[in-house]
């Protein structure tokens, strides 16, 4: 139910999120008024307080509210500043701490002077405006959400029920990680019979396929490369071609007198070899080539010398050029900008024979898949329409040795209606940067790249357009997961978690960063978004992320590579959880050295109550069937509306986890897993996670009445936001303690005036806080046995006294650290909570 109280804390939580203040920059003067800087930036920014520029110093520090203060640490030398006002010493800082209202100071060090220059609070002074604009923002975000709201709460559908959720937190919370534009289906991949292939640029469309091509190549030095790159050509190549060499002048004395005999050992007029009497550069060879090319009727395929080009290549590309439309057509490569994969305008190196891999997953799985318009063809293996060539039959010189003049020719013919195509069924390797030094390429693309800007203005927006919507994601990622298979030698990680965020995930990410820094590879498969899956391929050379639309899109993809190990880490959330015990052995596959393995970072596999609390709210043991299996809780229905009870949740789990490692994170959670399952005991393996950030112990004071009692994290229900609630109306009618709550909590359950609600924090954050509230002990106040408890070591951590309730992984960190630890029982009632308020402010 809504409430004034509810609105009123979810509007709490919205201004931590979405507030913004900020000053002009100004001068930063010593004590004699000698100017020594610049705050060029002073904000607040969400629920944090950031400052930035530059001054003549040796170390820099911020202090915010009273005695909050960031160490001061040394600043950074910033070019950009000596550049702009000369001399030495001048330095640049960017320090961010946690939000606290009042006024600030910035600690200027130099040498043995300490300057402090007094910085006032943006917020205090514009609270005012900035609340009537939230105000303004927040009612429009409801209209906005209205309809979301509505199907949340009435529609019986899962599906669409999280898909209004995750409008709704995308609206109110700024959560847009479960809403993203790029989607794959079927048709993406060729599975559908309706492909749109069919209808934009299928055969009916293509005409007759070409018979033969004219192929160009210029050379310029890296022998080694030529000779592979001709080798690769003849090998390779499925149709009838000429091939026209253009030599220009490379300084490699072994470069001429191979192209001659190695022309000589060809078939008679299959090469034609061009002599560059003096180095033209990469344009004025090209164009010779188009020259000779035009004196022959057929396709034309520009191609670099260090393109390396795999089997039954050419037909492939060259094949949507029977289209009279288009102009250009660009293969998916590791070096082609946006024809990139696995990461999109992301180059990387291949071991040998990976890329013919790639080739051959692109030509298994993507040979049917729409044909996506692109902003420009990319000229290391480009096919040419011989009419747009005849058209506009060369480069133009102006761009000098290269970069850019594919560009330019593109956007030219585009304007007359040319189409340029990428083709996702075709991988060519490129080995790229090896004609020019690294330095020379640098200068050619910002040179040239300017040029292009000056002739197509909106060139630059349409890259960024064709990169947000990206039309080539599915062949990209599928490719992707087949690089990522090859470039290890162990089966590929893929991570099955839930859409809502936390610990767990915070640490499978922390693993997922260590694995990338292995140079290995991982996936993440969530559950329960605006899509049955949303994939994102993890790897050194960045992300590649995308919806799926269905279980057939999962499996085809996944199909790139065989090895895999399935991680299970959370399936909350899912829109057909019954079912899920059966996708993730589907998912493991049968491939030697595959594996499932299922950690527990809750408690779903035992019941859809994930955290085990019983219809009446409150942990009741280990849920049995013949025991709890009456309880509504433990009970789910399916896609037809049928009810699955716990007997049957039970078992098909169990028939997965028998397959399965098994992860649990506490002593606690061994025995309540070992409490289902006996048989599986041997199975468990007990690994306690490391604390994802380190927290400095606090500086304890003399303890002060009233008390202040510190909660840490996101509090909803399970968390015990009831029980804080009853606590917070205790404690606003006695005043024996304050809370302060690090973190925000469900707005069904406002905590009125005797709780302070800081709201989102950083773990770096978590000792500077608990000193600028004076926090002299931490209540954990979750009422279900936690699997591992982030929020519990870490205010541990701090030194200061944790209370917490006797159950769970909580309670088993609070028995190992000692004296200093306080177990509780777990209240019942209003009296029971009140009791554990007496016991904590007694002690």
């Amino acid at each position: 139910m809504i409430t004034l109280r509810s609105l009123q804390a979810l509007f709490i939580r919205y201004s931590s999120i979405h507030r913004q203040y900020g000053f002009r920059p100004r001068a930063i003067r010593a004590a004699g008024g000698k100017g020594i800087g610049w705050l060029e930036s002073q904000e607040i920014r969400g629920n944090h307080r950031c400052v930035s520029g530059w001054v003549e110093a040796d170390e820099v520090g911020l202090i915010c509210g009273e005695g909050h203060r960031l160490a001061v640490e040394p600043v950074q030398f910033r070019a950009d500043v000596q550049a702009a006002y000369g001399g030495t010493g001048k330095v640049g800082f960017s320090l961010t701490l946690p939000y606290i209202a009042g006024t600030g100071r910035l600690v200027i060090r130099k040498g043995t002077e300490t300057v402090e220059i007094a910085l006032r609070d943006p917020a205090a002074l514009r609270r005012g405006v900035e609340t009537l604009r939230l105000a303004a923002a927040f009612a429009w975000a409801g209209i906005q959400g209205l309809p979301a709201a509505l199907i949340y709460l009435r529609s019986t559908d899962r599906a669409r029920k999280d898909r209004a959720k995750a409008r709704l937190k995308a609206l109110f919370l700024g959560r847009t990680d479960m809403v993203q534009p790029l989607r794959i289906g079927a048709g993406q991949l060729g599975l559908a019979e309706d492909s749109p292939l069919l209808s934009r640029a299928g055969t009916a469309e293509r005409g007759a396929a070409a018979q033969r091509i004219t192929i160009i190549l210029p050379v310029y030095n890296a022998f080694d490369l030529l000779q592979l790159c001709l080798s690769r050509l003849v090998a390779h190549t499925d149709l009838d071609w000429h091939l026209v060499l253009i030599e220009d002048g490379s300084p490699d004395p072994q470069i001429r007198p191979f192209l001659r005999k190695w022309c000589e050992s060809r078939p008679a007029g299959q090469v034609s070899l061009l002599e560059n009497a003096r180095n033209l550069g990469f344009i004025g060879s090209v164009n010779r080539g188009f020259a000779e090319a035009l004196r022959r009727d057929a396709p034309v395929v520009l191609l670099n010398s260090d393109a390396l080009v795999p089997e039954g290549w050419a037909s492939r590309l060259v094949a949507p050029l029977a289209d009279p439309r288009v102009a250009s057509v660009t293969p998916m490569s590791n070096d082609a900008e946006i024809m990139n994969a696995p990461v999109i305008c992301q180059r990387g190196d291949l071991p040998d024979g990976v890329a013919e891999g790639l080739d051959a997953c692109a030509r298994t799985y993507f040979a049917q898949a729409p044909l996506a318009e692109l902003p420009t063809g990319v000229g290391f293996c480009m096919g040419i329409g011989l009419d747009w060539l005849r058209r506009f039959p060369e480069f133009d010189p102006v761009f000098g040795r290269g970069y850019g003049e594919e560009v330019d020719w593109c956007r030219k013919t585009q304007a007359e209606g040319a189409r340029h195509l990428g083709v996702p069924g075709l991988f060519v390797e490129h080995r790229g940067g090896t004609s020019f030094g690294s330095e020379e390429k640098r200068r050619l693309i910002e040179e040239n790249g300017r040029r292009i800007t000056a002739r197509y203005p909106h060139f630059d927006a349409d890259v960024q357009g064709f990169i947000a919507r990206d039309p080539m994601i599915g062949p990209r990622l599928g490719l992707g997961l087949a690089w990522a298979g090859a470039m290890q030698q162990a089966p590929l990680s893929v991570f099955v978690v839930h859409s809502l965020g936390g610990g767990a995930e915070d640490a499978m990410r922390r693993d997922i960063s260590r694995l990338c820094a292995e140079g290995q590879s991982a996936v993440v498969l969530q559950l329960g978004g605006a899509t049955p899956y949303r994939m994102t391929l993890m790897t050194p050379l960045g992300e590649t992320v995308a919806n799926l639309e269905s279980d057939a899109v999962l499996a085809h993809l996944l199909a790139a590579v065989p090895r895999r190990r399935i991680v299970y880490i959370c399936g909350v959330g899912d829109a057909r959880p019954e079912t899920l015990p059966d996708r993730l052995l589907a998912w493991r596959g049968a491939a030697e050295g595959s594996e499932l393995v299922v950690e527990f970072h809750d408690f779903f596999p035992l019941s859809p109550s994930y955290t085990l609390l019983g219809d009446t709210g409150r942990f009741e043991g280990v849920p049995r069937p013949e025991t709890h299996g009456g309880q509504a809780c433990h009970r789910v229905r399916d896609a037809q509306g049928l009810e699955i009870g716990l007997q049957a949740w039970q078992d098909l789990w169990h028939r997965a986890l028998a397959q399965a490692r098994i992860v649990v994170f506490s002593e606690n959670s061994r025995e309540i897993v070992q409490g289902c399952w006996p048989d599986l005991a041997p199975q468990i393996t007990l690994r306690p996670h490391d604390v994802l950030e380190d927290v400095p112990s606090v500086e304890r004071v003399p303890l002060e009445a009233p008390r202040t009692i510190g909660i840490l994290g996101n509090i909803g229900y399970q968390k015990g936001a009831e029980i804080l609630q009853i606590m917070a109306r205790q404690l606003g009618k006695s005043g024996a303690a304050r809370l302060v709550l690090l973190g925000n909590i469900d707005p069904n359950y406002p905590l009125g005036r005797a709780c302070t609600i800081h709201g989102s924090y950083a773990r770096q954050d978590i000792a500077l806080l608990a000193e600028r509230y004076k926090i002299d002990c931490w209540l954990i106040p979750s009422i279900w046995p936690e699997t591992f408890s982030f929020t519990t070591r870490e205010t541990l951590a701090t030194g200061l006294p944790v209370w917490c309730f006797d159950l769970g992984a909580q309670a088993d960190a609070l028995r190992a650290a000692g004296q200093e630890a306080h177990l509780l029982p777990l209240p019942q009632n209003d009296e029971d909570v009140a009791q554990v308020l007496r016991r904590i402010c007694q002690s």
